[in-house]
């Protein structure tokens, strides 16, 4: 269990903000044209991890790259509705023990490929230290999660935990910081699970995206967790559309 100190921040979170802010419900966060959010009525923090502007006049595709909280809730509608995007992988983070107690749906694997990359929330002082944790000692998992990004065969991906928060932000984060997203706009889709009621600080993801500078940028930081040049090459290509003919984007 996180340390009492982690456990007053999530009590707090609950009691003091108002109950509308965690509903599920539309926002403009939700209609804004830079995050689609996907409306299941079993998930609060699904959502599409595309369509931020990225390196060299780049856009992240759309309809790729989808990021969630545990699928356990998916109604039937649910399932054909996650089954329309043409997610042909669901990624499951969570334990074995998180899996045990509460498995995904079996429509899932109807349409898409169940792969288990399991990332372990581990008992330590602060969420800094959690996060540190997670990309250390779980770094053959973010290497499995990047390398199965890399093959096209798995794309469009779904990758959840139990919130969709702290490991799920994780990979989307280091995801979006490969694809030259600009650090405001890591932050932002990294905070936007607040809007979906679950608690999460900056300060957090800061402490992965200060290693990372620390250990010589992105392309070394994966490197160090056997992500290697081919599979993140790979992820660009894949990810990556040319933004200048996009509607709506402007450039200098």
């Amino acid at each position: 269990m996180p340390s009492v100190k982690i456990a007053i921040l999530y009590l707090i979170a609950w009691v003091v903000v108002p109950s509308t802010f965690y509903a599920n419900e539309p926002s403009t966060f939700r209609n804004g044209s830079r995050t689609v959010w996907l409306e299941f009525n079993g998930t609060s923090n699904t959502r599409d991890a595309g369509g931020y502007l990225a390196r060299d006049g780049t856009r992240i595709k759309k309809g790729l790259i989808y990021r969630s909280d545990r699928l356990a809730a998916l109604t039937e509608t649910d399932c054909i509705l996650l089954r329309n995007t043409g997610v042909r992988a669901v990624i499951d983070l969570r334990s074995d023990g998180e899996i045990l107690d509460v498995p995904d749906p079996a429509c899932l694997t109807d349409f898409a490929r169940y792969i288990h990359h399991p990332i372990v929330i581990r008992s330590l002082s602060t969420y800094e230290e959690i996060y540190i944790d997670i990309v250390t000692t779980f770094a053959p998992s973010i290497k499995e999660v990047f390398h199965r990004i890399a093959d096209p065969g798995n794309l469009p991906v779904l990758y959840h935990c139990t919130a969709g928060k702290d490991r799920t932000g994780i990979i989307t984060a280091l995801l979006h910081v490969l694809l030259g997203v600009s650090r405001d706009d890591v932050m932002y889709d990294y905070l936007l699970s607040l809007d979906a009621g679950y608690w999460v600080e900056a300060s957090w993801l800061q402490a992965v995206l200060d290693l990372v500078d620390q250990e010589g940028g992105i392309e070394t930081f994966l490197l160090n967790r056997e992500v290697d040049l081919v599979a993140q090459n790979a992820i660009r290509e894949h990810l990556l559309e040319d933004a200048s003919c996009i509607e709506g984007w402007e450039f200098d």
